[in-house]
């Protein structure tokens, strides 16, 4: 099989990926998205009260390569020289890539920001506390 030839029977269709992210209770999610279905995306979702909670955005990889999960993704926005587009709510984009906020003061740490942010948020408590406690161990 190659590896550059896409099947079509494994096809991700712009619907079924708005299916899928219906019914996510994160507070937010970013979607990035290059080219291929930024436009029909960009039509669907500003009418979509299921998808409240999502940013898209778009743009090449090269503009959102130097992004790092401690960085505000707003401030990312206003510094890239091919301004990528977006579509979504300020609010959404004014966090960082880990879903921090960009106002904390003094800056969180590496640690901080894994254990309060990063990775599914939608676990059980207890189930996220095990994993973050397990990651500390390896750490320390």
């Amino acid at each position: 099989m190659r590896l550059d030839r896409t099947d079509l029977k494994e096809r991700y269709s712009v619907s079924e990926l708005l299916s899928d992210l219906e019914g996510c209770q994160a507070r937010s999610d970013l979607l990035f998205v290059e080219q291929s279905y930024s436009g029909i995306l960009a039509r669907k979702l500003p009418s979509s009260r299921k998808h409240r909670n999502l940013a898209l955005l778009s743009g090449t990889s090269e503009s959102w390569g130097a992004l790092r999960p401690g960085q505000c993704v707003i401030e990312h926005l206003h510094k890239v020289s091919s301004l990528p587009r977006y579509w979504s709510p300020l609010a959404l984009l004014n966090m960082t890539l880990a879903g921090a906020p960009c106002s904390i003061i003094p800056s969180l740490t590496e640690l901080e920001l894994r254990k309060e942010y990063m990775g599914c948020q939608n676990l059980p408590t207890t189930v996220w506390n095990q994993n973050t406690h397990r990651s500390d161990e390896k750490h320390d």
